[in-house]
């Protein structure tokens, strides 16, 4: 990325967004928790979403989120299908919760 664009973006970032998201990330809703450094003094800033057909700027999310949506390559079928995925595994083990509760 060239670094003018690199400074447009935080500018962005510091002065219009962050204030929306109260310093928190779009998709969990809490701040950033992976340190730049090993010694975890400094935390990453969240990082800017961005479609990146369009370029438009969607929001500010953590790391963690930010991974998750590149790895599901901003596919919102991918991601409706990992919901369906835990929602059914989480009513699979409640099934068998209650198959062993009345052994």
């Amino acid at each position: 990325m060239c670094e003018q664009r690199r400074k447009r973006y935080a500018a962005l970032r510091d002065k219009a967004m962050l204030p929306d998201q109260m310093d928190v990330c779009g998709i969990c809703y809490q701040p950033e928790r992976v340190p730049v450094r090993k010694s975890g003094k400094l935390m990453r800033r969240l990082a800017m979403d961005h479609d990146h057909k369009t370029g438009f700027i969607r929001g500010l999310l953590c790391h963690q989120c930010n991974v998750m949506l590149g790895a599901a390559r901003d596919n919102v079928a991918v991601l409706a299908s990992a919901i369906r995925y835990l929602q059914n595994a989480a009513s699979d083990y409640a099934v068998l919760q209650m198959g062993q509760e009345s052994v």
